[in-house]
């Protein structure tokens, strides 16, 4: 889980300037704490974000974190003093090894806004399962689980990821998403370095879209949507 303070000026550049540094101390074997400084230009302003992170093995088979965030926007190539949007949240995570090929991590975490507009906050919550070498030696399946509660409004989703071979050397690549307000997702991935001629298929979905844009769909692409 990770805190990202939120888009406080949406019509920003897409490829802001970015710099980071980060720096982490070995308080013993079994905790750690770690610092991270960025910066980044976007347009004409410029967006300051500190984080700290401190993570420490409670149990040989489980791990807690706990994180905190500020981040604050300037207008104008200025540092970050006075005035000025701002963002700040906490999160507390937990990762627990329920055996060698599953594990289990839940997290809460709390972001808070501050602009001319007021104050907003948002809470989540979030809870994920992974298990390895379930289909084959080498798969991956994710299952996941979130909520989140803003503007006395409740939001929640579920996700899941699978990664599997098909051949030695083909690898299938699979994710579904569906949140409460009945949108979702369905992507599918596939890598081969020993059967090239399944990049062949990807000719159905073309088709669909061209067949779309004949009879005046606009182009929409079939396999998405789903």
């Amino acid at each position: 889980m990770h805190l990202h303070p939120p888009h406080t000026q949406p019509n920003l550049p897409h490829t802001p300037q970015q710099g980071e540094s980060e720096a982490s101390l070995h308080h013993s074997s079994k905790w750690a704490t770690t610092a991270t400084g960025e910066v980044q230009a976007l347009g004409q302003d410029m967006m300051y974000t500190t984080k700290l992170e401190t993570r420490m093995k409670v149990h040989p088979k489980a791990k807690v974190a706990v994180g905190v965030l500020a981040s604050k926007l300037k207008e104008g190539l200025t540092l970050p003093y006075g005035k000025g949007p701002m963002a700040y949240g906490v999160k507390l995570e937990q990762k627990y090894k329920v055996t060698p090929s599953a594990k289990l991590s839940a997290g809460v975490a709390s972001v808070s806004t501050k602009t001319r507009m007021g104050r907003d906050t948002a809470h989540s919550l979030l809870a994920e399962l992974r298990l390895r070498g379930v289909l084959d030696e080498g798969s991956d399946l994710v299952l996941g689980a979130s909520a989140m509660h803003h503007r006395k409004e409740l939001a929640y989703s579920g996700n899941m990821a699978a990664q599997f071979n098909v051949t030695p050397e083909s690898m299938v690549q699979t994710r579904v998403k569906l949140d409460s307000k009945a949108n979702g997702s369905m992507s599918v991935r596939v890598a081969s370095h020993d059967h090239p001629e399944l990049a062949y298929s990807m000719i159905v979905p073309v088709l669909g879209m061209l067949w779309a844009r004949l009879r005046g769909g606009g182009g929409q692409d079939p396999m998405m949507g789903y």
